[in-house]
Parts: structure tokens; C-alpha cells; sequence
């Protein structure tokens, strides 16, 4: 049932009251509204890895293989240090894609891209 309660911002410890069947409902509520600025940063942690969890999925329009468990946790951790200012670009190359994650003039950008290479030798003597 949902009630009243005081929702508790998990970075800041700001209290809102909130609508929600939980604590933990409410305290979740309130990270998300507070206006604090480590907050927002967060916010914009969660969302970025979201998208890049959503991207991770295969693309069968762009003929594009899904990230394994295991890749999709190091693009993960290799975001988190972009988005904290640590690297201002993480180039990965996994089998025939190259992954790119980077600040930008207007935020975080994370692309995959489909590598395709067709090499021809011929020597000439």
C-alpha cells in the first residue's frame, strides 16, 4: 500500500517526503529527485549505464554480436572512469567491433561500431 513516508537521497542523505510502499522505494525516489550534485552525477551514472547495457543487446539491423558478461562488465567499469574524469577516452577493439566511450563538448558519448576489413597482398617482384 502506498504511503507517506520520508525518502532518504543515498548520496546526500537529504530527506523528502515521499509516496512509495517502501523504504527502500522511498529512498530510491528521493536520490532521483534530489538536486544535490553528487545526485545528479549519479543520475547520470545510472542512465549512462543503462543505455550502455541496452546497447550491449545484439543488433540484428547492423548485424552487430551482444557483449558477453564478462566484456559488458569492463566496458562498465571503464564508463564509470570516464564519467568520474579519469580517462577522457576508452578505445576497445572485441572481435568485430570497436567500442568507444568518451566525454564530449556536451557530455558522455558510447558507440559500438562494426569493423569490417577486407585486406588484399600481391607481390610484385
Amino acid at each position: 500500500m502506498v504511503e507517506m513516508m520520508t525518502g532518504f537521497c543515498r548520496v546526500c542523505g537529504t530527506g523528502q517526503t515521499i509516496a512509495a510502499e517502501t523504504q527502500e522505494e522511498a529512498d530510491q525516489k528521493a536520490t532521483e529527485t534530489c538536486n544535490c550534485a553528487e545526485g545528479k552525477a549519479e543520475r547520470l551514472r545510472l542512465e549512462f549505464r543503462k543505455q550502455i547495457r541496452e546497447s550491449a543487446a545484439e543488433h540484428k539491423a547492423k548485424e552487430i554480436t551482444p557483449l558477453d558478461d564478462e566484456t559488458l562488465r569492463i566496458v562498465l567499469e571503464l564508463a564509470d572512469l570516464v564519467i568520474a574524469g579519469r580517462l577522457n577516452v576508452a578505445t576497445i577493439t572485441w572481435e568485430e567491433q570497436e567500442i568507444e566511450i568518451k566525454r564530449t563538448s556536451s557530455g558522455l558519448k558510447f558507440s559500438r561500431k562494426k569493423r569490417l576489413e577486407v585486406t588484399i597482398e600481391c607481390k610484385v617482384d
